[in-house]
């Protein structure tokens, strides 16, 4: 019970007032085709740790990681704030058509946290969204992680 009372307290009297200070994530995923579509995960930590999995037909293959700098970490959050990411729905699909790819993000941010799968009709800004994040947090500076 004075458990309790200590995080009330602590707290501001409600404990889910306040998004965690290192709640971030962010997640994007490409999933294959039949044909030549890059195939990757990327995924971003809340202290910048980035992780680099380069699956096929990409300009490099296999397990990569590095870590973005307070500046870039700060940018890529701005950028998703000014983003309509979570206003978007969480899925775009034709399950009629059976060779595209989907990708995949998933974004966790100042309490917030979502998925939303594109695979098909998503939101006309959709990759530019994606692209912008993706520049921030750039190609270089990789290095090569053992499996």
């Amino acid at each position: 019970m004075l458990a309790t009372l200590a995080v009330y307290v602590v707290t501001g009297c409600n404990p889910k007032s306040r998004p965690a200070k290192n709640d971030f994530s962010l997640f994007i995923k490409k999933t294959p085709c039949y044909g030549t579509c890059p195939t990757y995960e990327l995924s971003v930590g809340a202290d910048g740790s980035v992780v680099y999995n380069a699956i096929r037909f990409t300009e490099q293959t296999g397990l990569f990681s590095k870590k973005l700098s307070a500046a870039q970490l700060a940018e890529l959050k701005k950028t998703v704030r000014e983003s309509p990411f979570f206003s978007w729905d969480t899925l775009y699909d034709d399950p009629g058509i059976s060779d595209i790819p989907s990708t995949i993000v998933e974004i966790s941010l100042d309490g917030q946290k979502k998925k939303v799968v594109n695979r098909h009709k998503g939101p006309k800004d959709f990759k530019t969204w994606v692209d912008k994040w993706e520049a921030v947090i750039g190609k270089d500076g990789y290095s090569k992680k053992e499996r």
